[in-house]
């Protein structure tokens, strides 16, 4: 297939030498380069990522699996990350974001061959040295200008989260910095609903994982309450006598002793032992 056929974009012909050049280059960037690096067209030039270093791979790893469980918990969207290229502005600027949220609505206009993404709702960049200033300049002013509604930009070193949310200010939509949120903070996305974490979670692995895990605790705990409030109940319409039984024999039965265990234990037939285990 012809790298116009796959990407087509209209070059006018009266346009000059200097501009077929360029879009050229841009087509080559999409059909070649962003396929197989972490690059960018930025300004309308290539920019070619430095590979990322441990601790920027950890950051993202630790942050995106938060998001990306948690949008897909609660059917919320589609978290990306690092290749998932954006088109704010076409062969002006094409960015790749360390992570990336879509809303549902978003999701149901793409298709399994989708390749060049609109804009998201939610961006986070990871700071290094060679992306500060493009993550704090020209990403900071086209996501704020194509409407990207939440940018959160972490540091690694200071570990801290800058939250940007979009407001309407003067007429014109500008990010406001909602808090910079540092070890000991909890920080609360706008646009991935109820998602919220500790900071520490981005820079911790265990504390990371436990975050993760905070769901199936719940789930877990509502579950148990629920069995317990049964139990209550059924224990109000049968005698004291019963009540000890019953206890002992449901205690031994969730500890993962057997029927046949419990019965040469309590003398208790297993029709008795049945029938304690479903009042």
């Amino acid at each position: 297939m012809l790298v116009e056929e796959k990407y087509p974009i209209i070059i006018e012909k009266s346009v000059q030498k200097e501009e077929k050049v360029i879009s050229s280059k841009y087509l080559h960037f999409l059909d070649e380069v962003a396929e197989t690096r972490k690059s960018e067209w930025i300004d309308g030039k290539l920019v070619v990522q430095s590979p990322a270093s441990k601790n920027h791979l950890s950051v993202s790893k630790r942050l995106t699996r938060l998001m990306s469980s948690h949008a897909d918990r609660y059917d919320l969207g589609y978290v990306a990350f690092e290749k998932a290229l954006i088109n704010l502005d076409e062969g002006i600027q094409n960015f790749e974001p360390d992570i990336v949220f879509f809303n549902k609505k978003k999701v149901e206009a793409m298709s399994s061959t989708t390749s060049m993404f609109e804009a998201p709702d939610f961006v986070v960049e990871i700071l290094s040295k060679g992306t500060t200033k493009n993550d704090r300049g020209v990403k900071f002013i086209n996501y704020e200008k194509f409407g990207v509604s939440e940018y959160w930009i972490v540091d690694p070193k200071l570990k801290t989260i800058e939250q940007y949310i979009l407001q309407n200010i003067k007429y014109k939509k500008k990010y406001k910095l909602t808090q910079i949120f540092k070890i000991g903070e909890y920080i609360e996305s706008e646009m991935l609903k109820n998602f919220s974490i500790p900071v520490r979670a981005l820079f911790d692995t265990y504390i990371n994982l436990a975050e993760l895990d905070k769901p199936i605790r719940q789930i877990f705990e509502v579950k148990i309450k629920e069995k317990n409030e049964i139990i209550s109940e059924k224990e109000k319409t049968i005698s004291e006598k019963e009540k000890t039984i019953f206890k002992i024999v449901n205690t031994l039965y969730n500890s993962g002793t057997d029927v046949n265990q419990i019965q040469e234990m309590t003398n208790l037939s297993k029709s008795e032992i049945n029938k304690l285990l479903n009042l």
